[in-house]
């Protein structure tokens, strides 16, 4: 499900790899098409991503 490297991702978004590097490292904004591609490529849902966000905002109040 989720075992899928850089490389391997970024030729199925026909991205460079630079650019998904730059995703995980939080230096640039992925698109909200880009996750839900990359949520089917991985054979995950969209709320996969988002798991546990709201209960860290929740606490940050």
């Amino acid at each position: 499900m989720l075992k899928l490297s850089e490389d391997a991702l970024a030729r199925r978004l026909l991205m460079p790899v630079a650019v998904i590097h730059a995703f995980e490292e939080g230096m640039v904004r992925i698109r909200a098409s880009t996750l839900h591609d990359i949520g089917g490529i991985l054979k995950v849902p969209m709320r996969f991503f988002f798991d546990g966000y709201m209960a860290s905002a929740d606490n940050d109040v």
